[in-house]
């Protein structure tokens, strides 16, 4: 309800009573018609913006971009959000059985805590060398890893995989950079992205620009999923360290 102020007094003015009221029809008598006809225009502009800002497409375009992309890509993005589907997207095969690996962290997890970083680093250049990798997108947990590797002899030379989705934020590029001077990444640092693109523009040309609001399953697969598994392809990775932690699953 609004309320209107005329000489001092308040007045009650409801919006049913403004459209109905006789005096106003007779002055106005398309006055509904206008309200409701304003009303409606607002809304479809609305909606008509929102769709625009979320990149909604009710064309045909879309369906037809999409029938254009490889088959592997429309068939992982299946699998995705149907794991029923006969398609396999993980990396790779377990090195260790489960027994193995539990007396591995039982053995771990019983030093110190601050200890426990180094010394699984500490195993996995011993008993994997040249055979496995850091995977970092240069977050906090990510630049630690990459110190403790850097003071232990034999795990220096590992690579660092990073994932370059074409949508970093050029703080990003500044702190990779920064981290490759530091830890002396040269040589080491592998940047993987996707086959289609090398640049944002040349992505969004063949994607839209809002593949990830619009299909995120496809853009993860596309931009992080399909580069991953082809880094550890070709660099013959076995086993891999990221910043994920224990209560993470």
């Amino acid at each position: 309800m609004i309320e209107s102020r005329r000489g001092g007094c308040r007045k009650p003015c409801r919006f049913d009573r403004a459209i109905t009221s006789t005096t106003l029809n007779k002055r106005h008598p398309n006055r509904g018609n206008i309200i409701y006809g304003s009303a409606f225009f607002c809304v479809f502009c609305f909606g008509f913006i929102a769709c625009r800002y979320f990149d909604v497409d009710w064309s045909d375009s879309q369906k037809k971009r999409r029938e254009s992309l490889p088959t592997e890509i429309l068939l992982a993005q299946n699998a995705l959000q149907d794991p029923s589907l006969p398609f396999d997207v993980s990396f790779s095969r377990p090195l260790l059985n489960k027994n193995a690996i539990s007396q591995i962290n039982s053995r771990i997890k019983a030093l110190p805590l601050d200890e426990q970083p180094l010394e699984t680093l500490r195993w996995a250049a011993q008993n994997l060398p040249e055979k496995w990798a850091q995977v970092t997108s240069f977050g906090m947990s990510g630049i630690a890893i990459m110190h403790m590797v850097s003071t232990i002899h034999g795990a220096e030379r590992a690579p660092v995989i990073t994932i370059d989705t074409l949508h970093l934020f050029p703080e990003t590029h500044a702190l990779i950079d920064e981290a490759r001077r530091r830890f002396r990444l040269e040589g080491r640092l592998h940047t993987y992205r996707t086959r289609d693109a090398s640049t944002r523009a040349q992505f969004e040309a063949a994607y839209g620009p809002y593949l990830w609001r619009a299909d995120p399953p496809l853009y993860d697969y596309i931009t992080k999923v399909e580069p991953m598994q082809r880094a550890l392809d070709e660099l013959g990775v076995l086993a891999w360290v990221t910043g994920r932690r224990r209560s993470q699953g």
